[in-house]
């Protein structure tokens, strides 16, 4: 093996998120083939696989964390949501095989604390902008909930190929999804 790179942690999570992105098998060993090192630097820096995915996962949570308290600072809360929901899509599938396989160990990530409180900062985000859409709480519950399903949901089907229809372009009908949720909610609270 050539000499190998001196690690940080961010080396090694941007390389493990370019295997995931590129179809790869992640393990140890062939991330640290990447490095031109053995499987063992890596553990000073992560305990094991699961504890990589859990940190790939926390740093997906933050830009989604990020561009909801940016979308909060808008005046328009139904626009602010259809934006931060556009951004996700866009980064989601172009690391599409990331995204995937922090979908697969969300229960298990869900039990870490830092992850916790990062679930519960991006609930308490979204809330704080459904508020201006409507003020039930039963009701900004089930829009947050149906918002994330089409997020979840527009990312595997079109990361997978089923909505390539010339007909109507699979962004295009997303921003629509979105905004017609969001404008019926309004409608019913005007």
């Amino acid at each position: 093996m050539s000499k190998p790179r001196k690690l940080s942690k961010q080396l090694i999570l941007n390389r493990a998120a370019d295997m995931l992105n590129s179809g790869q098998q992640l393990s140890f060993t062939t991330l640290s083939k990447q490095f031109g090192t053995h499987s063992q630097a890596l553990y000073p820096y992560f305990k094991n696989r699961e504890e990589l995915l859990i940190e790939l996962f926390a740093w997906v949570l933050r830009q989604l964390l990020a561009a909801m308290q940016q979308a909060n600072k808008s005046d328009d809360s139904g626009k602010a949501i259809v934006a931060v929901a556009v951004k996700f899509r866009k980064v989601a599938l172009a690391n599409f095989g990331l995204f995937k396989t922090i979908m697969a160990i969300s229960p298990t990530a869900q039990e870490v604390p830092e992850v916790q409180d990062l679930i519960r900062e991006i609930r308490t985000s979204v809330d704080g902008a459904l508020v201006g859409i409507t003020s039930d709480q039963a009701d900004r519950l089930l829009l947050s909930r149906t918002v994330r399903n089409i997020m979840i949901g527009e990312i595997f089907n079109e990361g997978s190929g089923w909505f390539d229809d010339p007909r109507i372009p699979a962004g295009d009908s997303y921003q629509r999804m979105l905004s017609d949720l969001i404008t019926m909610y309004q409608d019913r609270h005007a």
